[in-house]
């Protein structure tokens, strides 16, 4: 079943007739933000955060919808920048480790990995010789 692709204005009247407001955003702000900001599947899905009655939603305002996106966008921010802090330390940990073990060489480690799974060793290796 193919769906046709909808014009801004249709998107637009289709979430009036699911009972999604313009009060405090008008369209034509509502299109801008569509045209330029978010697309209009990611701000659809955030509608099923809201109360609704045979069918249509209570009390949503498309400007509701912009604020649940800015909150998402914010916390993938937030969680992209942690993670990749995370793994920042752990890699500076683990090579602190290495270099104050008398016993590791860095060599050991490589022969280990070869010897857990060569396939993967082999994939690595092509990997970092054609970024090199």
């Amino acid at each position: 079943m193919y769906k046709h692709k909808a014009t801004y204005g249709q998107m637009i009247q289709a979430m009036k007739i699911k009972g999604i407001s313009f009060n405090y955003i008008s369209e034509e702000e509502a299109i801008y933000y569509l045209k330029n900001k978010n697309y209009y599947f990611k701000l659809n899905a955030f509608r099923n955060n809201f109360k609704k009655t045979n069918s249509v939603y209570e009390n949503l305002d498309f400007q509701y919808l912009i604020a649940i996106a800015t909150i998402d966008s914010n916390l993938r921010e937030i969680l992209l920048k942690m993670s990749l802090d995370i793994e920042h330390s752990l890699k500076v940990k683990l090579l602190d480790m290495i270099t104050q073990n008398p016993n590791e060489d860095g060599y050991s480690i490589v022969k280990r990995f070869k010897g857990y799974s060569e396939w993967n060793y082999n994939e690595t290796i092509k990997f970092m010789k054609n970024i090199i």
